[in-house]
């Protein structure tokens, strides 16, 4: 978990920390932003225990915001909604949303 203090650095981090790994949850709180991330080389044995790897393979998993079908390469958040975990893509509108 990272804390930065403002705007401007969160935007930088989050951009780095795009490249290396996938960020699975944003939070804004006044002008410190919480970033909580999947390393990359787990994120199959994440969707796996999450019970959405299957679906993943199948094409059957669509971004939570935009609706895009989801893929392996294209996974870019996990999110949380009303208990079940929704699956974004690595569109940066939709990781922020």
């Amino acid at each position: 978990m990272f804390r930065i203090k403002t705007a401007q650095r969160a935007r930088a981090m989050l951009r780095r920390a795009c490249q290396k790994c996938i960020i699975s949850k944003i939070m804004m709180k006044k002008d410190i932003v919480t970033i909580q991330a999947v390393y990359e080389g787990d994120l199959k044995s994440v969707l796996k225990k999450l019970k959405l790897w299957k679906e993943l393979q199948k094409g059957e998993l669509k971004c939570f915001a935009c609706g895009k079908t989801m893929t392996y390469e294209n996974v870019g958040g996990l999110k949380k909604v009303s208990g079940k975990v929704r699956l974004l893509c690595d569109n940066l509108l939709c990781i922020t949303k």
